[in-house]
């Protein structure tokens, strides 16, 4: 059984003006060259299990042979060291199905989402509230395919917070989570969003206040910083599926970078709704 080839779309580089990135030249994991390799998953699967099986063999080989170790080899020197195999050969994975062209299985945690999650087609947004081009987006396009895909498709905000470029950046992403405990995550995500130029920590309480939201309740959660890590596991998850820059969408696990235009978005959805109506499965969101 082989993979779907990758969906279409408008290749993006470092000039691209529909993306920021963690740095000034980044590398672009999405750009491909030439024909894409279609491998069967089978194929692949043996691949990082054989990657999994070495790897412990040379630990346990060189610990047992290793006379200056003594009798430190215990159950939890080994299952430390499959655990960091298995999880370095997980990202390794991850990064080769980009190469390949295969969809990667992104995680859509327990992050807000609007649609069905029965829904044949789930995007997943890595952004940062101050990004211009996330604003960008969020104006041209994203009330656009809430309207048309209605139904259809099922929509996860992840936060991808650029510090170095934006200092509120991460903070907003914790305000956001805050009004989510109170049923307001959509409504203040559109406030952050719309008012890109509004970010400190009065700009965030008006914000609730206007929402009508219980501030003590907000406050609290704020001051707190209840949602750091929850914000922080995003980062490593987006690390991890290599992206670099906000923007990005994955779209059934296809990768689609920067604030393209709508026919683009569209394009891709048609494509994953296609595949849904003939039959044809695509990598589930994890």
């Amino acid at each position: 059984m082989t993979l779907e080839p990758p969906i279409e779309q408008k290749r993006v580089d470092e000039t691209d003006p529909s993306l920021e990135t963690k740095s000034k030249n980044p590398p672009n994991p999405y750009a491909t060259e030439g024909a894409v390799i279609v491998i069967p998953r089978t194929t692949f699967n043996y691949v990082v299990i054989g990657i999994v099986c070495l790897s412990v063999g040379i630990f346990l080989g060189a610990t047992l042979l290793n006379p200056m170790r003594g009798n430190d080899l215990t159950f939890q020197n080994i299952r430390s060291a499959v655990e960091d195999v298995v999880t370095n050969s997980a990202l390794s994975g991850q990064a080769a199905a980009q190469k390949l062209g295969q969809p990667i299985n992104v995680s859509v945690d327990d992050d807000p989402s609007w649609g069905s999650e029965d829904a044949p087609v789930t995007i997943v947004e890595f952004s940062d509230f101050q990004c211009p081009f996330c604003g960008r987006f969020h104006r041209e396009t994203y009330d656009q395919l809430r309207k048309d895909y209605e139904g259809k498709i099922r929509f996860v905000y992840r936060d991808f917070p650029i510090v170095s470029l934006h200092p509120n950046a991460e903070i907003s992403a914790e305000a956001a989570d805050c009004a989510n405990e109170q049923g307001k995550y959509w409504e203040y995500h559109d406030l952050l969003l719309n008012n890109q130029d509004k970010s400190t920590g009065s700009d965030l309480s008006a914000f609730a206040s206007q929402l009508g939201l219980d501030m003590t309740v907000f406050n609290q959660c704020m001051n707190t910083r209840r949602y750091q890590q929850e914000v922080a596991k995003d980062v490593l998850d987006a690390n991890s599926y290599g992206v670099t820059g906000t923007p990005t969408f994955f779209i059934n696990g296809q990768p689609l970078v920067g604030a393209q235009p709508y026919a683009v978005f569209a394009s891709a959805i048609d494509a994953e709704l296609a595949k849904s109506t003939k039959g044809e499965t695509t990598l589930p969101p994890g």
